[in-house]
């Protein structure tokens, strides 16, 4: 495994452990009707999907700089398609927790794409300068 990726990973799970510290705060205190026991699984789901993703990504930018673009495009395609299957299927199977599970979904989705977008810009950056 390379360097990037181990420090994206690590960077992620201290993102993660930040996350489960900070939500167990709000959970607990602020936002109690917006609990949900899906929030670990989802912070889970979300920081593996980001990870392969990116992993994919910059296998991707080393191989073939040209058709990047369309695989980066085709890629996203398939992680958002994932991603609203599993929101399709979570509100089928619990709609009375549906809120708080796209409350959940929309802030981490949110805060792992920023993480991801930096990363891959600040190694496109490194590997273009060599």
């Amino acid at each position: 495994m390379d360097t990037h990726l181990k420090k994206f990973i690590f960077r992620g799970i201290i993102i993660s452990l930040i996350l489960i510290v900070t939500g167990f705060f709000l959970f607990t205190t602020i936002l109690k009707e917006y609990f949900s026991l899906s929030f670990p699984v989802l912070l889970l789901v979300i920081f593996l999907v980001t990870v392969l993703f990116h992993r994919y990504l910059i296998r991707s930018a080393d191989r073939n700089d040209r058709k990047f673009p369309l695989i980066f495009l085709g890629a996203t395609g398939i992680k958002m398609g994932f991603y609203l299957f599993l929101i399709i299927l979570y509100i089928i199977f619990d709609k009375e927790n549906a809120v708080s599970f796209l409350f959940c979904f929309i802030i981490l989705y949110i805060i792992f794409t920023v993480f991801e977008v930096v990363s891959a810009v600040g190694y496109f950056n490194i590997t273009r300068d060599k």
